[in-house]
């Protein structure tokens, strides 16, 4: 029963528990282990209520119990299901617009049917309100419901008899009830914009499409929304000149779901789903010159930076933008995707929209193409399933497209990132005040995050590097907070006033050789502060470091060429590429450029973070926690402790087929005078083509490979305790 009688002021919300509303025909309410047994409590198993269009049936399961027709009906278009304390259903339904009431009536002895006692109570919602064995004496079936705009509940030690009011006024329909994790009952409703009783519920993703379905013409029984209850639509703007197609689109772009066609109902389908099959090469038809065809998008043609433009709610319904930029390894593309939201967000929704949109731009590359026989007709576009091909590796990936013909199916399909891109959530910025022309603004802090090869001896741990500078003359230091759970908590990682000289490069740097010379190019670079030139001794002494892109480079002559505004305009000769490990890339007009100096700070790692989404938020000295931009980092690679490749690989076979290799290992510290090994650096891994490996101790640079077969090759790795392998050197014969 309700304490009191009425809401509770303020409202507790949380997250509904023993109670799952699925959609209009189909729900979940947690009960005892059969029915009509309560031996063991009510809240033992999840059972589920759906009503089948097809037969007209209203049936109830649970695992491991087998599916129960309760009754039988035509012209439903709403289920819910309670169960009582002796495990007997309770089932509020309508039927052709009236709502009704099927249950256990202890008077008569029997399940009744109540047809017309709920009169003008439309979308009824039952649930037992504290399945605890402990609350026996004081739980109930609580039946609530709509009449006009006024929320309405009866219960069942009134034997539903007794209509008490909730809210009078400003709501539109009820969604579902139940317990949530705070040990509320929470009533969770549409609210019709007028705020009587607090802030009314928030209108459910599911009921903007399903109302734009409904005006499309489609009927309740013909859409299932059941999935898109997850999120909450704060408004959307509607043109009567344009459709229903186009606003559904506004939202799939934001809310990152599909739709399907079959059975005679159009599903919505939320994006991030298990895998649903397994589909073995043997299964897979023949289809030219490649059974599973696999087409990979040009990653230099994919956004750096995505743009999610939103009509902001908090801000009087202005125009907001949020924005997400990759920043690891990719930084060579320099394209925009911008998203005109016609969709009211929060600030929060269009950031954590812009970061998955840039996610799935990045981690869903690849297309595929392969067919089937009919075996596997049960599969529809959008299931989620893994396909494996010739080689035995399995491809994760969305169905997108299906096509029949005869006995064969072609399938076409999409790379699926999966919840780790579909789950992501991030911190949006509020709309910011009038930016002052006065001096003395402070402004942002710019940072740039540098997974880059080793720079100090000092920094043999594992981390990135952090290069900052300020927006404005006034910039006197910032305070760099680190999160590791996506935004929700920070801690407070270090302080300092030494900016950073940053900037940008202004012509191509192309791909080129390794360290041992000096490159024939140049590169022009603009910068917030002036760059000085060294002599090639000093350069030798690993002077004039700088990052482009991804690439440690050195450079010994700075020419000045003139000033834009108030950067420095440079040209860069005498430049030493690769010298720092990784390759010497083409990296456009466009790149980062930033001077590794005092200013670069490392920020060290734990392990447990490697292959983890980190969030840095600089907050410039003197300006508000809350003004300070976030920015994600995907820490997927390691570079400071990946060791570098091996060199002088030599391979010598003796008359009894005994194979001894031998390679010098290269010391990532000290200078290339005196080298040393990391800490870290635990030996050398010598592979075979034909799967033999041989582990090395650090100092032993052969290893021999008894009765080794003909024809195999080799290739050597250092190997570090936090990264495990290195670069493999190329194969050599043996």
């Amino acid at each position: 029963m309700i304490p009191e009688e009425r809401v509770s002021d303020p409202a507790v919300i949380g997250q509904t528990v023993g109670s799952f509303f699925l959609g209009p025909l189909k729900a979940i309410e947690w009960g005892g282990v059969a029915l009509n047994d309560a031996s063991q409590g009510i809240n033992v198993k999840p059972w589920m209520i759906e009503y089948k269009l097809q037969t007209g049936d209203v049936v109830v399961s649970a695992p491991d119990v087998a599916e129960t027709i309760l009754f039988n009906r035509d012209g439903i278009s709403q289920v819910s299901l309670a169960f009582d304390r002796n495990m007997q259903p309770v089932v509020a339904f309508v039927q052709l617009g009236q709502a009704k009431l099927y249950w256990f009536d202890p008077i008569e002895g029997d399940f009744v049917f109540w047809e017309t006692e709920l009169g003008a109570a439309k979308t009824p919602r039952v649930t037992h309100d504290d399945k605890r064995d402990g609350q026996s004496g004081i739980s109930d079936v609580i039946l609530g419901y709509v009449v006009g705009s006024s929320l309405r509940y009866r219960q069942q030690r009134d034997r539903y008899e007794i209509e008490r009011t909730l809210l009078a006024s400003g709501v539109r329909n009820l969604i579902h009830i139940g317990m949530n994790d705070h040990m509320r009952l929470q009533f969770s409703y549409g609210g019709d914009g007028s705020g009587v009783g607090g802030t009314s519920s928030p209108v459910y993703l599911a009921e903007v499409v399903a109302d734009l379905c409904r005006q499309a013409g489609r009927t309740a029984e013909s859409i299932d929304v059941s999935e898109l209850y997850s999120d909450v639509v704060p408004g959307l703007k509607v043109q009567t000149d344009e459709g229903l197609v186009n606003p559904i689109n506004w939202l799939r772009d934001v809310f990152f779901f599909d739709n399907v066609e079959y059975d005679r109902v159009v599903h919505f389908v939320k994006r991030g789903r298990e895998v649903v099959a397994w589909i073995p090469y043997s299964d897979l038809v023949f289809n030219g010159p490649t059974t599973l065809k696999q087409t990979t998008q040009d990653e230099a043609k994919l956004p750096r930076i995505v743009n999610v433009n939103h009509i902001d709610p908090a801000a009087g319904y202005a125009k907001n933008k949020q924005t997400a930029t990759r920043r690891s390894n990719t930084i060579n593309a320099k394209g925009k995707h911008t998203i005109e939201s016609q969709v009211v967000l929060s600030v929060d929704q269009a950031a954590t929209a812009a970061l998955t949109k840039l996610k799935v731009f990045w981690n869903e590359l690849i297309t595929y193409e392969f067919a089937t026989t009919i075996k596997w007709t049960e599969l529809t576009p959008t299931d989620v399933v893994m396909v494996e091909d010739a080689k035995g590796q399995w491809h994760r990936m969305r169905l997108e497209e299906r096509n029949e013909d005869g006995p064969v199916i072609e399938w076409q399909g999409k790379q699926d990132a999966g919840v780790r891109t579909y789950g992501s959530a991030a911190a949006g910025n509020n709309t910011p005040p009038p930016t002052s022309t006065t001096p003395g603004v402070i402004g942002e802090t710019q940072i740039e995050i540098l997974n880059i090869a080793i720079q100090r001896d000092q920094d043999d741990e594992l981390g990135l590097y952090i290069a900052a500078a300020g927006s404005t003359s006034a910039w006197t230091g910032y305070q760099m907070l680190i999160s590791t759970d996506g935004g929700v908590t920070y801690s407070i990682a270090y302080e300092t006033n030494v900016p950073s000289t940053i900037g940008e490069t202004m012509t191509d740097l192309e791909e080129d050789e390794g360290y041992e010379y000096q490159s024939h190019q140049n590169v022009e670079v603009f910068c917030n502060f002036a760059l000085s030139s060294v002599s090639y001794d000093q350069l030798l002494q690993n002077k004039n470091r700088a990052v482009i892109g991804d690439e440690v480079i050195q450079f010994q002559t700075a020419t000045l060429l003139g000033m834009i505004g108030a950067q420095f305009h440079y040209r860069l000769s005498g430049i030493v590429r690769a010298r720092y490990s990784g390759a010497a890339l083409m990296w456009p007009a466009g790149t980062r450029f930033v001077l590794i100096d005092e200013s670069i700070i490392f920020a060290q790692a734990q392990k447990w973070m490697l292959g983890t989404e980190l969030t840095y938020k600089p907050v410039s000295f003197g300006t508000l926690e809350d003004a300070a931009v976030p920015t994600d980092y995907e820490f997927d690679e390691a570079v400071n402790q990946t060791e570098w490749p091996v060199d002088a690989v030599e391979s010598v076979r003796d008359g009894s087929d005994n194979v001894t290799v031998a390679w010098i290992p290269r010391a990532r510290l000290g200078f290339d005078t005196n080298p040393y090994h990391s800490k870290y650096y635990i030996g050398s891994r010598v592979k075979f083509s034909n799967g033999i490996t041989i582990d090395t101790a650090p100092g032993v640079n052969t290893a021999t490979y008894s009765s080794a077969p003909p024809g195999i090759t080799v290739q050597v790795c250092s190997l570090n305790e936090i990264t495990s392998e290195g670069p493999y050197s190329d194969s050599i014969a043996t």
